[in-house]
């Protein structure tokens, strides 16, 4: 069952990942993990979240408006006998990009402003992982 439009389990590993060695200690992340540990783990998780949301947003070819136009224009276009299939894909590209912005609109606050991030970023200890970027995801084995 969907808890906050993320899955249960996937939130549950969010949490354990981004988890300090002060959260860990004395609990057994696969049971003390399937809900709120911390305010500040939660923002973690969150911010994880919205990052890798903004990456997929960003690694797109097109814009949600850009897809909703060509729609609009597909749709007009019925009589030229445009393939369902062509329809359907522009469909699920809006679909996909609403959700995706839909979480980033619901989480993002604890997102904050690229600069702050940057800032975050370069006071970063080594237990908390590096935000995921297209760069970064692409580089892995």
């Amino acid at each position: 069952k969907p808890q906050s439009g993320v899955m249960k389990r996937s939130m549950q590993a969010i949490r354990i990942l981004v988890a300090t060695d002060e959260d860990l200690k004395g609990r057994t992340p696969l049971l003390d993990f399937n809900q709120c540990v911390s305010d500040e783990n939660e923002s973690k998780a969150n911010r994880l979240l919205c990052a890798v949301c903004k990456d997929e947003l960003d690694s797109l070819q097109t814009t949600l408006e850009e897809d909703e136009s060509l729609l609009s224009n597909l749709e007009k276009a019925r009589f030229a006998e445009v393939p369902e299939e062509t329809v359907l894909a522009v469909k699920f590209r809006i679909a996909k990009k609403k959700i995706l912005r839909s979480f980033i609109g619901k989480y993002g606050e604890d997102v904050g402003t690229e600069e702050q991030e940057e800032e975050e970023g370069s006071q970063q200890d080594a237990s908390e992982p590096e935000s995921l970027t297209s760069a970064s995801i692409g580089d892995a084995p």
